[in-house]
């Protein structure tokens, strides 16, 4: 039962970090999301 308990706890420990993110990702400023677009654009360039 403790294993259940662990991976309950690992579930909500998730969700909270996403939730964490989605908040991130929503207040950031369009200025420095258009600047994440263009260094994320470069790497799947350099990537290929």
């Amino acid at each position: 039962m403790g294993e259940q308990v662990e991976n309950l706890l690992d579930l909500g420990e998730r969700a909270a970090r996403f939730d964490a993110l989605r908040t991130a990702i929503r207040t950031t400023p369009e200025e420095l999301m258009d600047s994440y677009r263009d260094e994320s654009a470069e790497w799947d360039r350099v990537d290929r």
